[in-house]
């Protein structure tokens, strides 16, 4: 039995239920959103512009920049490893005879 005896593990979600989601939660937000515009008499579109470019500057930052710091950080991360691993198994290299107890 799955969960603990008191309640159900709720269903999967099939196809459907996920693309009925979306759409019901998107146009919420596009109401509220529109709602705002239309109750701040357009103010609130340049709060929506503003937010829009710096998710936009954003997305173009780590394109041009972020990708290729991870792509260096992840080949530097890697030497490191293999650097440390070989010092690892170097220190715990039997040298000679040993008397285990």
């Amino acid at each position: 039995m799955i969960g603990n005896g008191f309640s159900a593990p709720p269903p999967r979600f099939s196809g459907r239920d996920r693309w009925l989601l979306a759409f019901l939660n998107g146009s919420l937000a596009l109401g509220l959103v529109l709602f705002l515009i239309v109750s701040t008499q357009g103010w609130a579109l340049w709060f929506f512009v503003v937010i829009g470019g710096l998710g936009l500057l954003g997305a173009v930052h780590y394109l041009l920049w972020g990708r290729a710091m991870e792509y260096e950080v992840r080949e530097e991360r890697e030497r490191l490893m293999r650097e440390e691993m070989a010092q690892s198994q170097a220190a715990h290299a039997p040298t000679g005879w040993s008397r285990r107890f």
